[in-house]
């Protein structure tokens, strides 16, 4: 206790000292208040350029989107006017029997101009 009392002042001294040079240390390590609103503004640029990038990015995709429903929507009018498979199947029925009507035409056609011939070769052979 004798060398506590004995030293007490000198502890005291370096005590301060020491939290002196501490709490100097501890503050130039930390940012002052100037450095943190200039990187507090820095930040908020950053963040509005983000900002007014992202805007720019939404306005674009719902343009897209826009052209793309109106492009699909004119797809569909479209798509509405082709013909459906019933209708092929109906086309191809009547061309079907259109085929044998036109076949029939020709056989009675032939026959026709075979009895044709034969009046004609009638008619010039008499004459002789």
């Amino acid at each position: 206790m004798e060398v506590l009392r004995e030293w007490w002042p000198v502890i005291a001294f370096a005590a301060t000292l020491l939290l002196g040079a501490g709490g100097w240390a501890i503050r130039m390590g930390l940012a002052s208040k100037a450095d943190l609103a200039a990187e507090a503004t820095t930040r908020n640029e950053q963040v509005g350029g983000l900002e007014r990038r992202i805007a720019a990015d939404i306005k674009a995709l719902r343009d897209g989107q826009h052209d793309l429903s109106s492009r699909t929507l004119r797809i569909e009018t479209e798509i509405e006017h082709l013909p459906s498979a019933d209708d092929f199947a109906e086309l191809k029925a009547a061309l079907g029997s259109l085929t044998g009507a036109v076949d029939a035409s020709h056989r009675e056609l032939s026959g026709l101009s075979r009895a044709v011939n034969r009046i004609e070769d009638h008619l010039l052979n008499r004459g002789q």
